[in-house]
């Protein structure tokens, strides 16, 4: 038997005991998971097509022109986030798992280690993407009646194109790990960011008056869709796997050019995919082994351990917390720095958000009509919650259940169990305000808002942090998992997956209270009386409700903690 078959045998084997184990979970935890799955697919689907029904009907004639550029724009960004997606899981599959210290040891070659992890990260992140994307596809292909051959179509350009970013994610990893030392490899990704900022900051703004916004609706387009020209570059993966879909969704019935240009852009999305394919398992082959080694064995003197040591140099910023507080608050901080896995994903993820809204000017979008900005507003608003909610969910959940069964420690320091959970709630709060309302305030200057509309985006936004800092804190002490060390197996259980709905549950219902006060002050309609003590009782719920997200979890999970023998 190859040593391929013998490691996907041990793997069938697990994932049948999984499946068998599916039997003794809660049938609750089986319904929600299940209930979030179709619900999100059933929205997102019905979002698309009401999208695509909207274009159509107020954008006579430009419908198609910006849904073609939409679709441009869409797949570049997803094909970026794919090739950060699969660094991170490079990096947290292979060179951070204990199961490849374990086949390290076994009579199996390296490459074959290295292949194998691989594709476990390829699929990880390839589900997710097909997961998000499949509603936006499908509602397309029915808005334009597209023929069967465009669903069987459909995967044959995706696969490729999830290997291309694999393909190259995978590449890079591996050669930083295997060239730059820790701290020079820190540097290196600082650098990246640094330079696609500036790359977008130094762009000039175009000049477009409301009035050409107003009478002359292509040059707005063509302006507000100036990175699309970016977008449709003939060397990117992205723009091969658009034109693929645009043809066969549209079904240019006649003429030999359509098959052609399909043909022309399956095979390169295939030759690129399988090539990357190769390239990256010849460098794996070639550094995996020397660059996880060296990963396992690097070695660090107390000097220049405290040299290195960035967070207690700034562990003056918090003085003024009682000492027990203080030590817990640069523990957790530096085991959030010493994992890269964890920060790189917040810098990725909240650092394209802040390039994009510093560019909001470039963009001439503080030239639009009010109603448009606050528009733009709303969905950034939505934008930086959902990231956050996403992030709070996957890294600040597992944060008790890290803790361990070494948990008794802690629990026997005359230290409270409470100020240990308001400790991690105020560090989640604090850090999380700082970058969601800091972005909340930059896109709302950046649009030329109003400061009533900008103070209720902040106020929506401290909200959702609160209430966010408060279900991640409390449910992950009410739903401890202390035999486990990964948080993705963690946030897989009942505790991550209701902490998840809860959060966007939460976020919903504050988003839809800032939308319908927005609008009222948009309106102008804060002078009926009727209209404006309505939408104080409306707020005063949203509040209310926020507070009881981030004190109820924290209340039962204290509770919970105490209640524990260890």
């Amino acid at each position: 038997m190859g040593e391929i078959a013998a490691i996907a045998l041990s793997k069938l084997r697990i994932v049948r005991h999984s499946l068998e184990a599916l039997r003794r979970h809660s049938r609750l935890k089986i319904a929600v998971v299940t209930a979030f799955g179709v619900g999100y697919w059933a929205g997102a689907y019905f979002l698309f097509r009401g999208a695509f029904r909207f274009m159509e009907r107020f954008l006579p004639g430009l419908g198609d022109l910006l849904v073609n550029r939409l679709f441009y724009l869409f797949f570049l960004a997803t094909f970026i986030m794919l090739v950060f997606s699969n660094m991170i899981l490079v990096y947290s599959v292979i060179y951070k798992s204990r199961e490849v210290d374990f086949l390290a040891a076994m009579p199996i070659r390296h490459s074959t280690i290295f292949k194998w992890k691989f594709g476990e990260a390829l699929f990880f992140s390839s589900w997710a993407s097909l997961f998000m994307a499949g509603p936006l596809l499908l509602a397309y292909g029915i808005d334009r009646s597209a023929a069967l051959t465009y669903y069987l179509s459909v995967p044959l350009f995706l696969i490729p194109f999830f290997l291309i970013a694999a393909g190259i994610g995978g590449c890079l990893m591996v050669l930083l790990v295997r060239f730059f030392p820790r701290r020079k490899f820190l540097a290196a990704v600082a650098l990246v960011f640094l330079a696609a900022a500036a790359l977008f900051l130094l762009r000039e703004p175009t000049g477009a008056s409301e009035g050409d916004i107003l009478e002359s609706p292509l040059p707005v387009l063509d302006d507000m869709m100036r990175f699309a020209r970016l977008s449709r570059g003939e060397l990117l993966p992205s723009t091969w796997l658009v034109k693929g879909i645009l043809l066969e969704a549209k079904g240019y019935a006649e003429g030999i050019s359509w098959a052609r240009d399909k043909l022309m852009a399956l095979g390169m999305l295939w030759s690129n995919g399988l090539m990357a394919l190769v390239v990256c398992s010849f460098l794996g082959g070639r550094f995996f082994y020397s660059g996880w080694s060296r990963s396992r064995s690097l070695g660090r003197s107390r000097s220049l351990l405290w040299k290195s040591d960035l967070v207690g140099r700034l562990s003056f910023l918090w003085w003024f917390l009682p000492p027990p507080m203080r030590a817990m608050v640069t523990k957790d901080l530096r085991v959030f720095w010493r994992d890269p896995t964890q920060w790189s994903q917040f810098v990725i993820f909240f650092g394209l958000l802040g390039v994009y809204i510093v560019n909001l000017r470039n963009l001439s979008y503080h030239e639009f009509p009010p109603f448009f900005k606050n528009l733009i507003s709303f969905m950034n608003l939505a934008a930086t919650a959902l990231t956050l909610g996403t992030l709070t969910t996957r890294f600040v959940f597992p944060q008790m259940s890290l803790e361990g069964n070494k948990f008794w420690v802690v629990g026997l320091a005359p230290f409270p169990v409470e100020k240990i959970l308001l400790e991690k709630f105020l560090l989640c709060l604090v850090s999380s305000t700082i970058i969601a309302v800091g972005l909340t305030l930059m896109s709302g200057l950046m649009l030329g808002l109003d400061a009533t509309t900008v103070l209720l985006s902040s106020a929506a936004m401290l909200l959702i942090c609160f209430g966010l800092s408060g279900l991640s804190v409390g449910l992950g002490a009410l739903f401890p998992n202390f035999a486990s060390d990964n948080p993705a197996r963690i946030v897989s259980g009942f505790g991550g997956t209701l902490a998840l709905v809860l959060s966007l549950a939460h976020i919903t219902v504050v988003l839809a209270a800032e939308m319908v006060i927005s609008h009222v002050n948009l309106a102008g309609q804060f002078k009926v009386p009727a209209v404006l003590w309505s939408c104080i009782v409306l707020g005063v719920a949203a509040v209310c409700l926020s507070i009881l997200a981030g004190t109820l979890p924290m209340t039962l999970g204290a509770r919970r903690l105490r209640r524990t023998e260890f």
